[in-house]
């Protein structure tokens, strides 16, 4: 059967179907505007008149429409949107680094695949900050001062900087707190680009409020810790003019005290603005713990540490650790007690006991020895310690035996100025060590040892991470003759905390192949080390130095050298360090050809 539609039923779809097929292109076009044009699988993004490397970085970090270029693209007013909002973020950038009449133009180029889309800067050079002008609003107060504006860290007479502004913003606030101001607002920052002249000027209008003393000191968290003693460590008191740093340094000395994991100090408010109380919060350790160490050297072997500590044994922090030290060559049992805050705050009284056996190349020696020191934190940076000890030893070195009973008074220095204790990056470390011993028994047995050391950290570079470390140690002895020392006081070389390459203690003056020790040292060690990623680095070094029969320099002695290269795995405790390193003045029948040093920490 056949069907025919008639004439008004066929128009009025064909009617339709038309209208539908307008209506789609009206919308395909309104919202993305293809105009007849072919859609884009991807483009290209081109950045043109960026001079400055680290600008164009920045820039190009900054781009949306660089970072989605791969990506498959509906329309060019689609690409036209991306452009015109990235060039939006590009001024705001431009502006914040002084370029204040820097110019965009953007361009799309569509006649090839694919698409070509290119940032056209002209940037000049930028504004130059030359003033910096502070205002308080609170004028009635006279004794505010007004802040240095180079202890700000903003430079004048240098190119704007946004972020130096807002950084030196926070520091002009933070020197009026330390004026005794806790509360000093900002009340407005006007910043003024003078087009004609290219300078920019910057007025900060500041409101110090009021003026105020430390009041109380409130604690959370004390469980066993006696509250008493832990405000001896406050550096300051009730009545006190308000300080800032003062917070910061409080904080430094709990954390040292090793008893808390965490400390948190601030304000606790009461309403009164002259009066700043203090709300310390902080968590207990455990008191006790026990520690493991490992280390392998193929010239001393094998090496394990155990140590155990309890950190407050009745509630004032003191502490008593013991220390198991195993290897091939040493055995050593090591007792410690310490109580801070001795006869007055920042002083520890300290007692030591010791049971060694080392049994060396060099000598066999049992010794027995105990001390008593008192330490005293002179700074931040400085500490002294002074004592009285005494040593029993009996000494085998060449088949003759000696034994000595030697009173001894040590006396320290340490400044330690480096950012990290375990693994620093800058600053440095130096300490002196002064000991005169002296044998009851044979009045002509004394002589003074010392000791000094001094370390140096410089960071290279922040990527790859990169730092050049440096050590030099000097010894000498004074009073006795050589061979009237004992041998496990005298001065060796060699080894892995000493030269590495060279098997430990042979460094030095030599009796046939067995080291005899001597009355100077000198040693000196460099290293660059390159963190690669956050877990791995790596270390290329030399060290030099060696042990004097009398005195640094003799004739016929020389200063050897070692080098190498090794790796490092960062953990929390610090470098896992695995080192190999090659004598540079190998001897006959002394040394290896390498040596291969494994343990925690860095070597120096």
């Amino acid at each position: 059967m056949e069907f025919t539609a008639p004439p008004a039923f066929f128009l009025h779809h064909c009617k339709f179907l038309l209208g539908l097929i307008l209506f789609s292109v009206f919308i395909i076009m309104a919202s993305g505007g293809v105009c007849l044009c072919e859609a884009s699988d991807s483009y290209r993004v081109e950045f043109s008149g960026i001079k400055d490397k680290e600008l164009l970085s920045r820039i190009r970090d900054l781009s949306e429409t660089l970072e989605a270029a791969s990506k498959p693209l509906a329309s060019v007013n689609v690409l036209k949107k991306r452009m015109s909002e990235d060039t939006d973020l590009f001024m705001k950038l431009l502006k914040s680094e002084g370029y204040f009449d820097a110019e965009i133009t953007e361009k799309i180029d569509t006649i090839k695949t694919p698409w070509n889309a290119v940032f056209i800067f002209n940037c000049k050079t930028p504004f130059v900050l030359s003033s910096v002008n502070i205002l308080f609003s609170d004028k009635a107060n006279k004794d505010i001062k007004i802040p240095d504006i180079s202890k700000t860290g903003i430079g004048l007479n240098k190119p704007y900087s946004a972020k130096a502004v807002l950084d030196g913003q926070e520091k002009l606030l933070y020197l009026i707190k330390k004026q005794g101001f806790p509360y000093p607002e900002l009340e407005k920052r006007e910043i003024v680009a003078d087009h004609s002249t290219r300078k920019v000027t910057v007025e900060f209008t500041v409101k110090a409020n009021a003026e105020a003393v430390f009041g109380s000191t409130l604690f959370t968290g004390l469980e066993s810790i006696d509250e008493s003693f832990i405000k001896n460590y406050l550096p300051w008191k009730k009545g006190d003019k308000f300080d800032p740093d003062l917070l910061t340094k409080g904080y430094t000395a709990l954390m040292k005290l090793g008893l808390f994991s965490t400390v948190k100090i601030s304000e606790a408010g009461t309403g009164d603005k002259g009066i700043f109380h203090v709300m310390v919060e902080v968590n207990e350790r455990k008191h006790r713990s026990v520690g493991v160490g490992l280390n392998y050297h193929t010239d001393e072997g094998a090496g394990v540490k155990f140590t155990w500590e309890n950190r407050n044994l009745s509630g004032r922090g003191e502490k008593l650790g013991f220390l198991f030290n195993l290897s091939d060559d040493v055995t050593t049992v090591e007792g410690v007690f310490k109580k801070p805050a001795f006869l007055m705050d920042k002083q520890t009284l300290r007692f030591s006991v010791e049971k060694s056996r080392e049994d060396s190349d060099a000598y066999l020696s049992d010794s027995v020895s105990g001390s008593v020191f008192i330490d005293r934190d002179i700074s931040d940076v400085v500490d002294v310690s002074g004592g009285l000890g005494f040593k029993y030893s009996d000494i085998t070195q060449l088949g003759e035996v000696n034994s000595y009973s030697l009173l001894f008074m040590p006396l320290y220095l340490n400044l330690n100025k480096s950012d990290d204790l375990l693994d620093p990056s800058r600053g440095g470390r130096l300490s002196v060590k002064l000991v005169p011993y002296y044998e009851p028994s044979d009045e002509s047995l004394f002589y003074n040892k010392l000791l000094i050391n001094y370390r140096h950290y410089l960071k290279l570079a922040e990527k790859p991470f990169s730092v050049l470390a440096g050590s030099i140690t000097a010894g000498m002895i004074k009073g006795a003759r050589r061979d009237d020392i004992p041998a496990d006081e005298r001065f060796y070389a060699g080894g892995g905390g000493s030269v590495r390459g060279y098997p430990y203690q042979t460094v030095g003056p030599l009796s046939g192949t067995t080291p005899v020790g001597g009355k100077a040292l000198i040693e000196m060690s460099v290293e660059a080390r390159f963190k690669v990623t956050q877990k791995i680095g790596f270390v290329l070094f030399m060290d030099g130095g060696s042990a004097f029969t009398e005195k640094l320099f003799e004739k016929d002695e020389d200063i050897m050298w070692g080098a190498g290269a090794g790796l490092r795995y960062y953990t929390p405790i610090g470098p896992l360090r695995f080192d190999v390193a090659l004598p540079l003045d190998k001897r006959d029948a002394v040394d290896d050809s390498f040596q291969v040093y494994i343990s925690i920490g860095q070597a120096f």
